[in-house]
């Protein structure tokens, strides 16, 4: 994937661009490995802060630098014919709940992030790629006035956010009429790992390839990226 695909894709993490009609997650103990719970929502019947905020945070793992951030995973072609980690892939991009259930597993036993909580955050989306005329493929990426779209990119988007608890701040009580410290929820923070299923090549679907974010270039936790 090049620049121009990668702003493609990212313009799209917005209510009412997104074909996402649901936000799945799973939410870990990183100290204990266990399940806090589980998340299954429509994104069409959340407050729009909400919705943006999630679409924000899946958005991120689409950005930073290619070589840096954002890495290209290459399956080999006997990895694509017949391997469990592409066949899982396969499975999470046609949306099948069984598929995220072993995906969730597969991070739980393999992600360490020390005692750190943990929100897994995943989505699908399908864009109906506009069709661009040669007279565009030099130009920058823009909403294609006419509609045409010549192909479907069908894809799995995911996000891992660490949680943390909020600052101590100063709060009111109003059964005892006083203000005393108290601490603020969980925050659930910005991702610090993710992929995209299947690249978004020469703007179409390309199996072959995934695309891996760290937010930080000197921890890749390639445990994940290989899960």
């Amino acid at each position: 994937m090049n620049k121009k695909e990668i702003s493609e894709l990212s313009r799209r993490f917005k209510p009412e661009k997104a074909n996402i009609g649901r936000i799945y997650g799973c939410y870990v103990n990183g100290g204990s490995k266990e399940v806090i719970s589980l998340l299954d929502e429509s994104i069409a019947l959340m407050p729009q802060e909400e919705s943006e905020q999630y679409l924000a945070f899946l958005k991120k793992t689409l950005s930073g630098s290619l070589g840096r951030n954002l890495i290209d995973i290459v399956f080999s072609t006997e990895q694509v014919a017949d391997s469990e980690e592409h066949r899982l892939l396969m499975a999470l991009r046609e949306d099948k709940a069984d598929a995220r259930q072993a995906f969730f597993r597969k991070v739980i036993e393999n992600l360490d992030m020390g005692d750190t909580n943990y929100l897994i955050l995943c989505a699908n989306d399908a864009y109906d790629v506009p069709f661009r005329g040669h007279g565009d493929v030099d130009k920058s990426v823009r909403d294609y006035a006419s509609g045409e779209s010549d192909q479907v990119f069908r894809y799995f988007i995911c996000a891992v956010c660490p949680v943390k608890d909020g600052k101590l701040e100063l709060g009111y009580f109003s059964g005892e009429n006083e203000f005393h410290n108290c601490l603020a929820k969980q925050i659930v923070g910005a991702p610090e790992l993710g992929f995209l299923f299947p690249a978004f090549d020469n703007r179409a679907s390309n199996i072959y390839n995934a695309m891996f974010y760290s937010q930080k270039p000197d921890e890749m936790h390639y445990e994940f990226a290989y899960v």
